[in-house]
């Protein structure tokens, strides 16, 4: 235990910086290693967030390092956008039988479906943080892009395990729908993913799922979507062509409920 004297000294010389980390790392063989069980392979992508109010004395001067606050937001953005859309993206390549990410992000209806759950996010998180909504899709495109990368050799197995986990309220695909709900935009491809994580679960009970570790009740309407979704996805698991004509019917049928 710190000694009483030293703790203004502490408080006013030590700060402990949140980061938030987006870079992505490959399924390393042995190759890749080299005969070196700690050689790691990375993207390309560099960019370190940093919580600027966290700083005890001058942020260093290093381009790569993007200081803000509140630091909240890049959490936000890294859990309702990037590992959303991950997870996502997963779950329907797993549906369509591919085996990595990269060919799943490559099915354009799987993009179309991600990129739309990832544009109701960044929506809501530009009203949330009074940040500029491009701001927000450049990085999207850049997601999308990453995603397509096959030297990462991840795999939809990987990418989409514990789903239960992800259903949970305030992770990655409720979290980010009930936000969509709290700022007035319309989560209805949000809906849709969250059906297909629930669909990913074969053997359990998709209402006590999305009752119980979703807390969302189907009587609600995003509840109804949800479960709408869940159905199509039982009857015709592979079509998300008439999926994505169903989320447009959907989107005229509920606009105006959500304010």
């Amino acid at each position: 235990m710190l000694p009483a004297r030293h703790k203004k000294t502490l408080d006013e010389s030590l700060g402990l910086v949140e980061t938030s980390i987006g870079r992505m790392v490959p399924v390393m063989t042995e190759a890749m290693k080299k005969g070196d069980p700690l050689r790691i392979c990375v993207e390309d992508y560099d960019y370190l967030p940093v919580d600027r109010a966290a700083f005890k004395g001058p942020i260093p001067d290093y381009k790569k390092i993007v200081p803000f606050s509140p630091f909240s937001f890049y959490l936000e953005r890294k859990l309702y956008i990037h590992n959303m859309a991950h997870a996502v993206t997963a779950f329907l390549g797993k549906i369509k039988g591919y085996t990595y990410i990269d060919e799943s992000i490559g099915d354009i209806y799987i993009r179309k479906l991600v990129e739309g759950a990832m544009i109701e996010s960044a929506m809501m998180i530009s009203k949330r943080y009074h940040v500029e909504f491009s701001e927000l899709k450049a990085h999207i495109d850049n997601l999308l892009f990453r995603f397509q990368n096959p030297y990462l050799h991840d795999t939809v197995e990987r990418v989409g395990r514990e789903p239960i986990r992800k259903l949970k309220p305030k992770d990655r695909l409720v979290g980010a729908l009930r936000g969509c709900e709290q700022e007035g935009v319309l989560p209805v491809y949000l809906s849709f993913s969250t059906a297909a994580a629930l669909y990913s679960i074969a053997d359990a009970s998709a209402h006590e799922l999305l009752n119980e570790t979703c807390q969302i009740s189907s009587d609600e309407p995003c509840g109804n979507y949800i479960m709408a979704f869940y159905e199509q996805l039982k009857n015709s698991p592979k079509d998300f062509a008439s999926i994505l004509k169903m989320i447009d019917r959907q989107y005229n049928e509920i606009r105006g409920l959500v304010v």
